[in-house]
This record gives C-alpha cells, structure tokens and sequence, in this order.
C-alpha cells in the first residue's frame, strides 16, 4: 500500500486510493489498474479527470468493473477515452443522437448499432463468469435468491398533528 510518493520504491505494484492520486509521480510508473472503475463514468468529475490525465502517458492501463456497462453508453465511452482508444465525445458524435424524451441521454442511432457494438468488441472484454476465460466455476455459482417479505402495519396519521404525515 502506497500513501504517497515515498513510499514508491523499485519495480513493484503498489495500490492506493484515488483521491491520493494527486501525491504520485506519473513518471514513476508504467501503467494503472483501476478497480470499480464505474468511477470514471461522470465525464465532467474531478475523479475522471485526475484519472483520464496521470494515465494518458502510461503504456499499460486496465480499468476494471463489475458493473455492467452494456446500457450505459456514456461509461463505456468513458473507458475508452480513459484507455485512449477514443475521445468520449467523438464517440457519441460519431453513433448516438441526442434522446428528445430526457435531457442529457443519448441513444444510438439506428445505422450506427452494428458498428458500435463491433467498435466496442475492439478494445473491450466482458465476461460473465469465469468459465469465460476457461477458469472453473466451482465456488462461483450462487444460491438461489430467497425473497422474505416483512410487512410492518402502522397509523402514519398518528401523532401527525394536522400534517398529511407524522414527521
């Protein structure tokens, strides 16, 4: 675990937080592992920004999410600039189209669905499970979800004191 700068010594791998990114040399290092990497996904955020500027220089770069990403296309387009493969908004300038329906969402455009997803296929790997890289999936199947429903009965008018509801 590094804090800072003088705690980088020789060839290793060090982990740190990103709101310490500001206290390392970018020079000092030859690539960045992001973990939940969906923190990148605010184009305008100081994280990503900090992100997207101590890694545009280093040759190896991995972000690396659990969250899926296949309907957020402004995340994906995030990785990809974060991986310098392209620029966000070219991405969206080149096959999506402004949603009329919802300020700030963008929706691909009919022509463009093939050739995103075949430009995404490019750079990016998703998998599901482990059996996807060849591993074993023992030990990854999950149990069936069990749902247990509680339901609390209560007056919401009591003690409300002329309101619509008690505070």
């Amino acid at each position: 675990i590094a804090k800072e700068q003088s705690d980088v010594k020789g060839a290793r791998i060090y982990v740190t937080n990103y709101e310490r990114l500001h206290l390392f040399d970018k020079s000092e290092f030859a690539g960045i592992i992001l973990d939940e990497s969906s923190v990148i996904k605010n184009y305008t955020g100081k994280t990503t920004r900090a992100l997207n500027e101590f890694g545009a220089s280093l040759r190896w770069k991995l972000p690396a999410t659990a969250t899926p990403a296949p309907n957020d296309h402004m995340e994906l387009g995030q990785h990809a600039q974060f991986l310098g493969v392209m620029d966000s908004s070219e991405m969206l300038a080149r096959w999506f189209i402004a949603d009329q329906t919802e300020m700030g969402r963008y929706r691909l455009k009919r022509h463009g669905i093939k050739p995103f997803w075949s430009w995404v296929a490019s750079w990016a790997r998703c998998i599901g499970k482990p059996s996807d890289m060849g591993y074993s999936d023992d030990g990854f199947q999950l149990p069936e979800l069990e749902i247990h429903q509680h339901i609390v009965e209560t007056d919401i008018t009591q003690n409300a004191e002329g309101l619509l509801f008690r505070i």
